[in-house]
């Protein structure tokens, strides 16, 4: 039968597969024989041919039967279904005209009305070389929706701007593997989102919240661009704004953001300078280009964020318009773009974060000790709202804040021992770490409504001593509220009961109107400073879980810094003492512990090129033995240190007096004892709270050193 159909197609699909076996009318079995025959022809034959097996009848039978579990050819359909994906994965070519078929049917959101993934894995195995075609196929469909009576425009466009993030996901190369190979049309499909998500027509029909989604989605394509390294130019986040204002120039489009003028002179201003630096990269040698590109995708995202809607966007375009002129008349702008660097790691966008990393990577070498000094500062800033608030220019009332955050800490910490001391009694090592996990301590209590995703049931949390004392209070004002109302209804009954033996009703009505009225009103600001007490908990629970969050992006940016800067200038050692007082007093284990990484990396980055942040120089020497007594002082007069803090310190330590004998041998070597004999001496006096580890790595260190000297 399928060879009779190479050469009779057309009566192959009529008689056979269409009014034979997906009739309407079919029986159950008959629809299961016409399965077996459509799984046996995409198997076997030509891409061409395949299409025309998509009839109407052969659509309606695939979605009725997958709409339940519970009909008779539900698995059937999707066995024979998977047998396309087979295919495509055989054939590559058969990809695209099956592809088609389904977008001319109206399939595009196909996956969902039938739960399967059928549509998904033909796109993802479609091949570059028919990428553009596919492109342009679905950038019709989106603008005319091909409509049938199992789906409507707005679902196929949505689903249509799945799809493509989808097979953008797919691919992760800058360049193919074979030679001569082409190369994944990535501006194609970034303009194809763009149409829909910035720009519209006169008579356009798209909604508002389709529109957003086709913004969401290009946001995310860029954020995987710039996670695998898609782009190292910078050219695709630019490039979009570019068309945008390209097609604003014909009468068929205009813009779909709305604002005022301000704003708009704003935007048209950043663009022409957008342009300009696109202008100026082209113009340069490849040598020569880094400095720019960061300015380049900041521009371009930055504009995208005005088009999405973002507000504060605008004052960043200014800043950045300023520090571009800056930067054109040879001042040292790495201060500045350090700074916003700092406004987008502070976001919760991926994008914008993977931005900062390769800006931040880009003016690293230009990093100077202002532009360092404003990522200290953010390590140096407490774990709770006033230290939020204080970030990010919104201070309040910081002494109730603080001492609000406090409670809420020390109830952590509570909970935390409890549990250690339940699951972990017999391991004497744990009970000296005092760093609680932010993930641990955040599951206390109230702190969020977490639910499990595999159930809807949700479990009662156990309430911490604060949380006792806090219910016990809410608990006692209303008892004496209800008690209150229960003596003046007693009252009045006893008085009505006085006047007129015979009343048989005060019983029934103990309170009057006003009394009720009275009570409810009681009521109503008892539970309204209870809701009160609890938000303003978990506002503080969630600026801890912002201000741990945040610290770690920063601790990110060292890292970073570490490993691009390799003369380790010695402005970097200002990082020691902050990473060890950030060991020592956040509540974050997970940030603890990448503080403490963060120093291990520099060691041996340093261990492994043998360049130390301390040249040949006194002051340079002075600044190390500088650093070294503050990393001392730390050690004494901390209290309730972990372990992880000292062998922070320790190492840190030894750092510095490697880098210093490094500098200038035997005399630097010498005062490093000194130090040491000093720290020792209030270690065996028993001033402040010296582990012994310390001078046992120190005298490892002096007898391997002396070795290879």
């Amino acid at each position: 039968m399928v060879s009779y159909a190479y050469t009779n197609r057309k009566v192959f699909k009529t008689d056979h597969c269409v009014d034979g076996y997906f009739a309407q009318k079919a029986s159950n079995e008959r629809k299961a024989i016409g399965l077996q025959i459509f799984r046996m022809a995409v198997t076997n034959l030509s891409p061409l041919t395949i299409t025309e097996l998509f009839s109407p009848n052969l659509i309606r039978c695939v979605i009725n039967q997958r709409s339940s579990s519970n009909n008779n050819l539900f698995s059937a359909v999707l066995d024979s279904l998977q047998a396309l994906t087979v295919r495509s994965r055989r054939e590559p070519d058969v990809v695209l005209p099956l592809l088609c078929s389904f977008i001319n049917s109206g399939l595009v959101n196909f996956d969902r009305i039938t739960k399967t993934k059928i549509f998904e894995e033909l796109s993802l195995n479609c091949p570059i070389k028919d990428a553009s075609m596919f492109l342009d196929r679905v950038r019709v469909e989106i603008r005319k929706p091909t409509i049938r009576e199992y789906t409507d425009a707005e679902t196929n466009r949505r689903a249509a701007a799945d799809i493509l993030l989808q097979y953008a996901r797919r691919q992760t190369n800058v360049t193919s593997a074979e030679k001569d190979s082409p190369v994944f049309p990535w501006k194609d499909l970034l303009r194809t989102l763009t149409i829909s998500a910035y720009l519209k027509t006169v008579d356009e029909d798209m909604s508002k919240s389709t529109k957003e989604v086709f913004r969401n989605r290009i946001m995310s394509v860029l954020t995987h661009i710039l996670e695998n390294g898609l782009d190292p130019d910078c050219e695709y986040a630019s490039d979009i704004v570019v068309y945008i204002d390209k097609m604003c120039t014909r009468e068929e489009y205009r813009l779909s953001l709305e604002a005022d003028e301000a704003i708009f002179k704003v935007l048209n201003r950043s663009t022409l300078l957008l342009k300009d630096i696109r202008k100026d990269i082209d113009l340069r040698p490849e040598n020569q280009r880094a400095n720019q590109r960061p300015y380049l995708l900041l521009f371009a995202l930055s504009i995208l964020q005005v088009h999405n809607g973002d507000a504060d966007a605008v004052s960043v375009l200014e800043e950045l318009d300023e520090s571009w002129n800056a930067a054109a008349n040879g001042e040292n702008t790495s201060t500045t773009l350090t700074e916003l660097v700092l406004s987008f790691i502070s976001r919760q966008s991926l994008l914008f974060r993977k931005l900062a990393e390769q800006v931040f990577t880009a003016i690293c070498p230009t990093l100077d000790s202002v532009g360092l000094e404003a990522l200290i500062e953010v390590l140096s800033k407490k774990e709770n709202l006033s230290g939020q608030q204080e970030l990010f220019d919104n201070a309040e009332d910081e002494d109730g804040l603080d001492q609000l955050s406090d409670n809420i800490d020390e109830e952590d910490s509570e909970d935390e021992d409890t549990k250690e001391s339940d699951d972990d009694d017999d391991d004497s090592e744990a009970s000296d770490v005092e760093i609680i996990d932010m993930e641990d301590a955040d599951t206390s209590d109230d702190s969020s409504n977490i639910s499990d995703t595999d159930s809807d049931v949700t479990t009662p949390s156990i309430p911490s001593n604060g949380e006792d004392a806090e219910l016990e209070d809410f608990e006692k004002k209303l008892a004496q509220a209800l008690k209150a109302s229960q003596s003046k209804a007693s009252k009045a009954t006893t008085g009505s009961k006085n006047g007129d033996d015979d009343s048989d009703s005060s019983d029934d009505e103990s309170m009057d109107d006003e009394e009720m009225f009275a009570l409810d009103t009681h009521l109503t600001t008892i539970f309204r400073e209870r809701s009160k007490q609890k938000t303003v908990k978990q506002d503080a629970r969630n600026a801890k879980d912002t201000m741990i969050a945040f610290k770690t992006r920063v601790l990110d940016l060292f890292l970073i810094l570490i490993k691009t800067r390799q003369d380790s200038p010695i402005f970097m050692l200002d990082i020691i003492l902050p990473l060890i007082i950030l060991i020592r007093e956040t509540k974050g284990k997970g940030l603890a512990e990448k503080a403490f990484n963060v120093l291990k990396v520099w060691n041996e980055n340093c261990n492994k090129r043998k360049t130390w942040p301390c040249r040949n120089k006194t002051k340079e020497i002075d600044k190390v033995f500088s650093v070294l007594s503050k990393v001392h002082a730390e050690l004494k007069n901390s209290k309730n240190a972990s372990k992880l803090h000292a062998n922070a310190a320790s190492r840190a330590g030894l750092f510095l007096v490697k880098s210093a004998v490094g500098a200038a041998g035997q005399v630097s070597f010498v005062r490093a004892v000194d130090m040491y004999a000093n720290l020792q001496k209030d270690w065996w006096a028993g001033n402040g709270n010296i582990p012994a580890s310390v001078f046992t790595e120190w005298t490892s260190w002096c007898l391997n050193s002396r070795k290879t000297a």
